[in-house]
């Protein structure tokens, strides 16, 4: 049996699914890629908190799982949008398989597998324990090796007739980034070819709400962006009046919006033997980006110990009060190397890009440009 088809339960009946106090709730997000389309757009799913749920599998065999397992997710999901899940449940490895997912049901080698922020996890379904801001991605394919597309537009509020980028990153099952260089890249009703760097650059189209999504062959499709242009009035964008420039033809104004960017490694959240860098994507705006700059912390207590460019940790102080130094880019990536690497312990990091014209990303978003890891057994 193959490790990667893992075992999750199928929607035997809804009954019995119970709301999370509101103290309890988690947010995750779950996206599920079928074979030939996408069956359920990225979507957030409050943890439930402890405890147990029991479903019934296939067989009607009745089978109790973790209320924070990545399969409770997956059965939560299904059962709302009315898909269908098809399971079975093996005393064998005490674990249950994914089957079947909406119109695609396993056959050979073929089947349902999954990802917990871009790493393909060791254990069924039924045995991952989802963290806050974790996303999982289900997809139906024969390759465990199979390389996951992701797409980062630098806007995604943009004047008509103004020019935004997108970044293709490609994530090996182990979570390792790289650009996803000749993808191809839709944005409404046309598309281009990501360059070396895994980029390509489109002018907004009419007003309205467009996606961007990428495809390569042999690779997971991406995940589809929404892309909302502007023709005069910015607040059908949801922006205020004064993001408006005064002449909003064809990108001639002025850029005051900021770029974005991304920690890919290590992977937050999680735990790593040895990291011996910060490494990352970073999305422009039309003035592309200048620098980027990242922040990392040991935690004492409730206090930070920031890195300092030599490699010294400051005097414990507020976390909030961060020490950046500036991280080498190329293209799309930027890296902080760390000499021989990171003490054991709990981790914080933050990252900020820089544009030619000075806006500055704000930070903050978790699991994005800011997140903890552990480091050490």
């Amino acid at each position: 049996m193959r490790t990667s088809l893992r075992f999750t339960l199928a929607a035997a009946c809804a009954a019995g699914l119970a709301a999370a106090p509101a103290a309890l709730a988690v947010d995750t997000t779950i996206r599920v890629e079928g074979a030939a389309a996408n069956l359920i757009p990225e979507s957030a799913i409050p943890i439930e908190g402890s405890g147990t749920a029991q479903v019934f599998d296939k067989n009607f065999v009745p089978v109790d799982v973790s209320r924070a397992s990545a399969f409770w997710q997956l059965y939560r999901a299904t059962a709302s949008t009315g898909l269908g899940l098809g399971f079975e449940y093996f005393p064998a490895f005490t674990s249950i398989l994914v089957q079947k997912v909406g119109p695609d049901e396993n056959a050979g080698t073929v089947g349902w597998q999954y990802r917990v922020d871009h790493v393909a996890p060791p254990v069924g379904a039924d045995q991952k324990a989802l963290a806050q801001g974790d996303s999982t991605l289900w997809y139906y394919g024969g390759a465990d090796g199979a390389r996951e597309l992701d797409v980062a537009p630098s806007a995604d509020r943009v004047p008509a007739g103004g020019a935004f980028s997108v970044a293709v990153t490609s994530y090996g099952a182990d979570g390792a980034a790289a650009p996803g260089a000749g993808a191809r890249v839709a944005y409404g009703g046309t598309a281009a070819t990501a360059d070396a760097a895994g980029r390509v650059t489109f002018v907004a189209q009419a007003a309205g709400t467009r996606t961007v999504s990428a495809t390569r062959a042999g690779d997971i499709r991406s995940a589809a962006r929404a892309v909302c242009s502007f023709a005069g009035d910015p607040t059908s964008c949801n922006l205020p009046p004064a993001a408006a420039p005064g002449a909003a033809a064809a990108g001639a104004s002025g850029d005051d919006v900021a770029p974005g960017s991304r920690i890919t490694s290590p992977r937050l959240g999680g735990r790593s033997r040895v990291v011996k860098a910060i490494t990352g994507i970073a999305g422009p705006d039309r003035s592309d980006v200048a620098s980027v700059e990242v922040a990392l912390a040991r935690r004492v207590g409730t206090q930070c110990r920031f890195r300092a460019r030599s490699g010294g940790l400051t005097q414990p102080r507020p976390c909030a009060r961060q020490l950046y130094v500036t991280a080498r880019s190329a293209g799309g990536f930027w890296r902080l190397s760390l000499g021989k690497g990171l003490r054991p312990g709990s981790w914080r990091v933050w990252s900020r890009a820089t544009d030619g014209a000075g806006n500055r990303e704000d930070v903050g978003l978790p699991r994005i440009n800011t997140g903890q890891f552990r480091v050490g057994g």
